[in-house]
């Protein structure tokens, strides 16, 4: 590594160049290039500037000062004038940004530097009514009007989870499951309210005191995940789906959609938001990237909302609830209001949680340049819209504001088999922290026609994250339909047994773990 000492009108003090660079635009000077391409972070856009990997020479000592010799005696010798004092060196202003400033490259964290392995769960808040959904309760809030989890199968089918979402919160007022693409036009989000089956889950005139319907049952899930019998888990609430074809529109509604997210996750007291925006190249192919702009400031918004919770704000609004509690004088509502009390006293002694953004996406989101179809075992060559997603307009933008990425390595068309050893490294070769990234599994029926690659290809794609620092694994889901989901229905049990006696995993993978009293008393 050469350190260059320049003396004249710009001195650049201690600046360590890495590369020889030259401008090739005139909106620079090759000065401009070597000062700003060889900082740390860099700032050396390709249209401006051109690097080789040879360092510029360093240059050669400047010799000592010749003594001057002793005057020889002769009459009037002439003065030797004194030596010209060197100017101190200038230091090197900080580099100036060229509009538009490019994205600063993120350095990947060391091994082990993040969260521990997650088993992750999509719980799917409208299976299997009577069993693990009910529509009504006369002794809820709300009467749970936007669904409610019913304890005795949650308590069950969670069991082994270290985190669990709750799924899905949408921006359409009626989801739309049959929907597979805009050609006939997809709505812009209404910017007034996330939504649960028609109930506003969360508005901007919303106040904790007064949870909507929606709010308590997620509150409730948040409950039971954390007073869980064999531990807390992590309570995530899951944002879109498939069914979800609202778009933002623009980054007006994005910034509107973030606080409305982050008094979601407040008012329910959740871990974070999983955002599955399933059709964000789709929305970007037929409106333009107006959608990927607002999505990336809908992310980084989250996270300044997140940021914003102080244990302060979190105490507070626990705080606000329980003094609503006791001041009800609604009867039905005094058994939960008294067992919610005590909860919400050990939410403000446990303080807030790491708030966590998750990306799912799929398994396409980042491929092997060198070999784009590496992810397909039979490599039939197939393209689809959602190709490079991630690479190209998500990581680039929000690789600070995303702490998991959840890989849906599952729902693939007849005839495909999916790659996960190649899958799960095209997403880390792509930028990803290996700790970051989950893979995906969905035993039984896929989406997409294809057909399951069975248990024992799942294992093996488990003893392949144990061997490193990969971030987890995710099933959808935890409760599948017995009408919808048959076949995933009776493998479900001995297929989750399985992972779970494979997967290596801590019971809380993010820090220490808080602590809850278990709750036996089940009002559903």
């Amino acid at each position: 590594m050469t350190k260059l000492w320049l003396v004249g009108p710009i001195v650049a003090v201690g600046l360590e160049i890495k590369s020889s660079c030259h401008s090739v635009s005139p909106a620079a000077t090759d000065l401009w290039c070597t000062q700003n391409c060889n900082h740390v972070p860099s700032n050396c856009p390709s249209s401006l500037c051109e690097c080789s990997d040879e360092p510029t020479p360093e240059p050669s000592p400047v010799p000592a000062p010749v003594p001057v010799p002793a005057p020889v005696p002769v009459p009037a010798p002439v003065p030797v004038p004194a030596p010209v004092p060197v100017p101190a060196p200038v230091p090197v202003p900080a580099p100036v940004p060229v509009s538009p400033s490019p994205v600063p490259p993120t350095p990947a964290p060391s091994p082990g530097a993040l969260r521990g392995k997650e088993w992750y769960g999509y719980w799917e808040d409208w299976c299997n009514e009577n069993e693990d959904v009910t529509w009504w309760d006369d002794n809820t809030p709300g009467h749970c009007n936007g669904g409610c989890v019913i304890e005795k199968s949650f308590n069950k089918k969670s069991t082994t989870y270290n985190t669990v979402a709750y799924s899905f919160s949408t921006l359409l007022k009626q989801p739309k499951p049959d929907q597979t693409d805009c050609k006939n036009g997809c709505s812009i989000w209404d910017g007034s309210a996330v939504y649960r089956e028609k109930d506003a889950s969360i508005t901007e005139q919303s106040v904790v005191e007064n949870p909507s319907a929606t709010a308590v049952s997620i509150g409730e899930f948040c409950r039971l995940s954390r007073q869980h019998s064999s531990g807390p888990k992590r309570c995530i609430i899951g944002l879109g789906g498939w069914s979800d074809w609202a778009r933002l529109g623009s980054v007006e509604n994005a910034q509107k959609l973030a606080k409305l997210v982050g008094k979601l996750v407040l008012h329910t007291f959740a871990d974070g938001i999983d955002m599955d925006f399933e059709h964000l190249s789709e929305y970007q192919s037929q409106y333009g990237d107006v959608e990927i702009d607002a999505y990336v400031a809908l992310v980084k918004g989250i996270r300044a909302e997140f940021d914003a919770m102080t244990p302060k704000v979190w105490s507070d609004a626990a705080n606000a609830r329980i003094e609503a509690y006791k001041l009800s004088k609604k009867e039905d509502f005094q058994a939960y209001y008294k067992q919610h009390i005590a909860y919400l006293e050990q939410v403000i002694s446990n303080g807030p949680p790491h708030f966590e953004i998750v990306y799912t996406t799929r398994f396409n989101a980042f491929r092997n340049p060198s070999d784009p179809f590496d992810w397909e075992k039979q490599k039939t060559n197939k393209s689809y819209i959602t190709d490079d997603e991630g690479s190209k307009w998500v990581w680039p933008q929000l690789s600070n504001e995303f702490d998991t990425v959840n890989i849906m390595s599952y729902d693939q068309d007849a005839g495909l088999t999916l790659n996960f050893d190649s899958i799960l490294k095209n997403f880390h070769n792509g930028g990803v922290p290996m700790e970051k990234i989950n893979i995906g599994f969905e035993p039984g029926e896929q989406g997409g026609g294809g057909s399951w690659e069975g248990q024992d290809a799942d294992l093996a794609a488990v003893d392949f994250v144990n061997s490193g620092k990969w971030g987890g694994a995710i099933i959808w889901g935890v409760n599948p339909d017995s009408k919808d989901q048959p076949e995933a229905r009776k493998i479900q049990d001995k297929f989750v047994q399985a992972v779970s006696d494979r997967l290596v995993r801590p019971s809380w993978p993010w820090g220490t773990a808080p602590v809850y009293s278990e709750q036996t008393l089940s009002f559903i």
